[in-house]
């Protein structure tokens, strides 16, 4: 019987790979990627990937909570996704 192994996948560089490549993914997946992406430390620099991939992460976020958006998601949008992130991890069943 053999063991299937742990592999690294490298990340596509085309935005539009890297978004279909995230949008493979479980909803709950892509919850955790932005929940950890708001609690990194906010005075590290991102390059332009990171950028891209944090705006993509936000925006299924979203898109698996609220339903699809064009464009790119507004500072209140992203402040909604993580004041209902910290909610869910305080249990306040009182928070939106």
């Amino acid at each position: 019987m053999s063991r299937k192994k742990d592999t690294i996948i490298r990340l596509p560089s085309d935005p539009k790979k890297l978004e279909a490549y995230f949008k493979t993914l479980p909803p709950e997946v892509i919850e955790g990627f932005a929940q950890n992406l708001f609690e990194k430390d906010e005075g590290q620099e991102d390059s332009e990937m990171g950028k891209l991939i944090d705006d993509i992460i936000f925006r299924l976020a979203w898109a698996n909570k609220y339903g699809p958006i064009t464009g790119n998601l507004s500072d209140e949008q992203i402040q909604l996704l993580k004041k209902e992130f910290n909610a869910r991890e305080n249990r306040d069943p009182n928070a939106f």
